[in-house]
């Protein structure tokens, strides 16, 4: 056997070579044998690289900014404040406002806080130091807000509050008396004004309406309390005030305002008359307004405007009255609220001319009058409580309500017993002025104080609630009969007083006026003799 050359086939047959001879065979013979492929050349392999470990990456530390030293109170003429602010990637900037104003910062070095940061944290300049010049701030609460911003975009800020006290401002006045009646063409007022980080200007007001600017700057001695007041030695002031400026038969008020070189004003007023005016009477405190406004500023709860906290300046805002006798209305607020039978010539029937449209209130003229002779409360702020707590005579209190239950201990629901009065017992009570009726549960509570008084019709809550406010404040020991004198109690050291907000006394002198011009117009122009009682302080000196 061997191996041929097929050269060509036909049906069965192939032309083959065999050793060089050529010839034809029978396929039957032939084998076909399956080409063997070389074998592939072993290629070695290529080799893996061995793979690097990566370094873990660090993870950030979180941004650090504290301030260190921030105390709650500060008298300081220049306060500093010390922090200090890290961050992974280090700190870019910090800044500082006071109430929105850019104050400075300066950083630097905290080679005792390394230790503490060494791990995660740039230490390059991570302490910083604020300074706060406080004559361009006023006393009182402020805002300090800090932001920091890292080298890698991050952000960070912290707010803060203190309180800045200064020295009280002082102003003297000399020249004329408050309550007085000012007989000359003219009068020379002078004094000093001392602010301990200077004065701007001395100002002055008539009725409210700015008149002029004293001349300042004059000599001017200094106790030695005064020496700390920045130019005390030139901080006399005066003005001249013209008769004729002021307004026949009326309370005429003189206010002198201090602008200090912080921005804040202080002022302080003297009431003055050109002829003697028997229904406004004055009634003479033993200290000085400021003396009155820090205690109320210290009391326990809190005066507040518009929500929040007052200020010092704000109380004596509100404290003097010369910010208020020579406004029509606002001098409402001194309208004495004590009453004797036969004070106004009134009758029944006239108030209900008032009180027409204003719900269960509606007719009520007699019980109104009768409360106001009986205890002695001027009948028109009976009037005018009534319709504000009742919403004009529509409030569920004045409407009426079932009592069910009892209690031990007023306003406190735990010693509440559920439907305890039996059912046969249960009756329908009436409150007209909002009396006991706390704001935890106003309607609850307040039903409850008309059941225990026993104000079973809506007569009866109006007499009956007259005789309480009577007891608890117009005829009280201490007599609160006005409404700024509700709001501020010299005569018991500014404890017990009908509300917290210091503009209360404002608000409801506009309410009282509406019903007695109402009752004037609706009683064909009637005159009534009003009575007014307003505050003289000791004169500063």
């Amino acid at each position: 056997a061997g191996q041929v050359e097929v050269l060509n086939e036909s049906g069965q047959w192939s032309k083959v070579r065999y050793k060089g001879t050529t010839g034809f065979v029978h396929n039957g013979y032939l084998t076909a044998l399956v080409p063997v492929s070389p074998p592939a050349p072993v290629v070695p392999p290529t080799p893996t690289p061995p793979v690097e470990e990566e370094s873990p990456v660090a993870e950030k530390k979180p941004q650090v900014l504290l301030l260190e030293d921030l105390k709650n109170i500060y008298q300081e003429k220049v306060i500093t404040i010390n922090g200090r602010a890290l961050s992974h990637d280090g700190i870019t900037t910090v800044r500082a406002f006071v109430n929105g104003i850019e104050v400075p910062v300066k950083r630097g070095q905290r080679p005792e806080l390394e230790s503490l940061y060494k791990e995660g944290y740039v230490l390059h300049n991570i302490g910083f130091s604020i300074t706060i010049d406080t004559e361009k701030f006023s006393a009182g609460t402020h805002t300090l807000e800090v932001k920091v911003l890292g080298k890698d975009g991050t952000a960070k800020e912290v707010k803060a509050s203190y309180v800045l006290e200064k020295a009280q401002p002082i102003m003297t006045m000399e020249g004329v008396e408050s309550g007085a009646v000012l007989s000359a063409s003219e009068v020379l007022i002078q004094g000093k004004a001392l602010h301990i980080d200077g004065v701007e200007r001395v100002q002055y007001y008539i009725n409210g309406v700015l008149k002029g600017t004293a001349t300042y700057g004059l000599p001017s001695s200094v106790t030695e309390s005064e020496k700390a007041y920045k130019d005390a030695i030139k901080a006399g002031y005066s003005f001249k005030l013209f008769r004729s400026d002021l307004r026949q038969n009326a309370m005429n008020s003189v206010k002198i305002e201090m602008v200090g070189k912080d921005g804040t004003l202080y002022s302080n007023s003297v009431l003055l008359k050109l002829n003697q005016m028997t229904n406004f009477t004055a009634e003479v405190h033993p200290m000085t307004r400021d003396h009155y406004a820090l205690v109320e500023s210290k009391r326990s709860v809190s005066p507040k405007v518009n929500n929040r906290r007052a200020t010092l300046r704000e109380i004596e805002f509100y404290l003097d009255p010369g910010n208020f006798i020579h406004d029509p209305v606002k001098q409402y607020m001194f309208l004495e609220l004590s009453y004797t039978k036969g004070d106004y010539a009134i009758t029944g029937e006239e108030l209900n001319n008032i009180l027409t449209g204003m719900g269960v209130l509606e007719g009520m003229g007699e019980a109104f009058l009768k409360g106001a002779e009986t205890h002695g409360v001027n009948p028109f702020y009976l009037i005018s409580h009534a319709i504000l707590e009742t919403g004009r005579g529509t409030s569920v209190l004045s409407r009426g309500q079932v009592v069910s239950d009892t209690y031990t201990k007023f306003g406190a629901a735990s010693t509440v017993t559920k439907d305890a009065i039996p059912e046969a017992d249960r009756k329908m009570v009436y409150n007209v002025y909002g009396i006991g009726a706390w704001d935890v549960n106003a309607n609850y509570w307040g039903a409850h104080r008309a059941h225990d008084e026993g104000w079973l019709s809506v007569e009866e809550a109006i007499v009956g609630g007259a005789k309480w406010i009577s007891k608890n404040y117009i005829n009280r020991f201490s007599q609160q009969n006005t409404l700024y004198k509700m709001r501020f109690n010299m005569a018991e050291n500014m404890e017990h007083e009908y509300a917290t907000d210091l503009g209360w006394a404002e608000k409801q002198a506009g309410r009282i006026k509406t019903q007695i011009d109402a009752y004037v117009e609706k009683n064909d122009g009637k005159a009534l003799e009003l009575k007014f009682r307003y505050p003289i302080f000791k004169s500063p000196k």
